[in-house]
């Protein structure tokens, strides 16, 4: 099975900056979302710091290794590598800059291989799935530690991250979300008609109810459609991927 994903995100209409960050590579059947936290302007470079670097995991894996690196580790070990690194490479910016000082982010990850979609994350942003016309709640929300010294950088957050994989099954939609998208994806009148959208407008149409239900938060919501056809989903690697940090500008409308 392979995956079509598509991300959208929105600033907080009282924000000068965007705090969330995602990631959508369809080749890898990889998909990140974060949320960054700090009493300054540091949760931007948090998020942004930890996409960056479960990207730069992922794709050195591949490189230096090719296909080995994929199949030798299960996707629960590729996927809590990813986070724990993601984590590490924001306590080291934390730490080598004082005005970073206090940052956190949440990372949320999904990696789909094979017929399996394995979840790692830490923090509160969720993953969902929408299986049948019934929304499942995947993840349970932590609580954040910030970060501040190298000296923490195992013990980032009060909980390690949490990894577990599903067997997924053609038509599943999943959908990783920040806290300013949460209201808006579990309304089920903004999902009803989610298996005849495509993930753009899926996730356009979430991020559109979460202006109006969350608009003092910023929202980011990842949509992610298995399909039917057999692909060889996280081995195929001729797509590149795409990465919209800081999201997009919707139109301004109601309540869908």
């Amino acid at each position: 099975m392979s995956t079509e994903g598509f991300g959208a995100s929105a600033a907080s209409r009282q924000a000068g900056t965007n705090e969330d960050a995602y990631l959508v590579h369809d080749g890898f059947g990889l998909y990140v979302v974060c949320d960054g936290a700090s009493d300054g302007p540091a949760g931007e470079v948090a998020a942004e710091t930890a996409v960056s670097a479960v990207q730069a995991f992922v794709e050195e894996g591949q490189r230096t290794k090719g296909a080995a690196f994929l199949r030798a580790l299960s996707g629960g070990d590729i996927a809590t590598r990813a986070v724990r690194n993601a984590v590490h490479a924001v306590v080291r910016a934390a730490g080598h800059d004082e005005s970073l000082s206090g940052m956190a982010t949440t990372v949320s990850v999904l990696l789909v291989h094979g017929r399996l979609g394995t979840v790692c994350h830490v923090g509160d942003s969720r993953v969902y799935l929408l299986r049948n016309g019934l929304l499942h709640q995947l993840t349970s929300d932590h609580e954040l530690t910030a970060a501040t010294h190298l000296e923490t950088e195992d013990t980032y957050a009060e909980v390690a991250p949490e990894s577990f994989s599903l067997g997924l099954v053609p038509g599943d939609v999943l959908i990783l979300c920040t806290d300013g998208a949460q209201e808006a994806v579990e309304d089920p009148s903004v999902l009803e008609p989610a298996r005849l959208l495509t993930p753009a407008e899926l996730a356009t149409r979430v991020l559109q109810a979460a202006r109006v239900r969350c608009p003092d938060r910023d929202a980011t919501a990842v949509v992610v459609r298995v399909r039917e056809e057999a692909e060889p989903g996280w081995l195929w690697l001729s797509e590149l991927p795409r990465r919209f940090a800081f999201g997009h500008a919707l139109p301004e409308r109601g309540r869908p």
